[in-house]
């Protein structure tokens, strides 16, 4: 089994195909931001807004594909305890050997010393390795990396485009407007995306 890179995936790290959005997403998208689309250059705008989201769900999809399909915590557990037993078995069956073997390995090339020293280090770092991911997996699973890039790439969107999200105020009501209205925002996209909107998501979004 391939050993994933280490770090978080970013949808960013490959291309991928747009996902196209249907009329009713797009109107929601332009009322969600305040949009009208009475002028040329907004137009302009919201088309070009359209053409990221729709990156936005095409890198999504792709992302969902590939972290679905990679080893999760469980599955190195349970083959890095399955590669423990393989060398502590080998291990055992090289013991049994008498010497006169062992001498005669020795002196055609061979190094059963250094092997049983090898397959010794082998050993115990797998064993670590396996107390690591157990520890791992009873903390929980990982939350979904390519949803919450979708979220986080969402929010930005709408921080840049928004009436509301380029308001700067101290007033609380203001303040408050313009979360609901993100939040609302980044339903749409979620929904746009197939994605059930996690009842999270008021706090996700909060975290940032």
């Amino acid at each position: 089994m391939p050993r994933p890179k280490k770090g978080k995936i970013r949808v960013t790290s490959f291309s991928a195909p747009p996902s196209a959005l249907r009329a009713k997403d797009r109107e929601d998208v332009k009322y969600a931001l305040g949009l009208s689309a009475e002028k040329d250059n907004e137009i302009a705008i919201i088309n070009d807004i359209y053409s990221q989201i729709e990156k936005l769900l095409g890198f999504y999809k792709k992302a969902s594909l590939i972290s679905a399909n990679s080893p999760g915590i469980a599955d190195y557990k349970h083959e890095l305890s399955s590669f423990e037993r393989d060398i502590s078995a080998y291990r055992k069956k090289l013991q049994r050997y008498p010497d006169w073997i062992r001498d005669s390995i020795d002196e055609h090339g061979g190094n059963l010393d250094l092997v049983e020293k090898t397959l010794a280090n082998l050993g115990g770092a797998s064993a670590t390795a396996v107390s690591t991911y157990a520890r791992k997996e009873s903390r929980g699973r990982k939350t979904d990396q390519p949803r919450l890039e979708l979220i986080k790439k969402s929010q930005m969107l709408f921080t840049k485009y928004s009436v509301k999200g380029k308001r700067k105020t101290t007033i609380a009501k203001v303040k408050l407007e313009r979360k609901y209205a993100e939040e609302d925002f980044v339903k749409i996209v979620l929904k746009a995306a197939g994605i059930t909107v996690p009842k999270t998501l008021r706090r996700i979004l909060r975290r940032r």
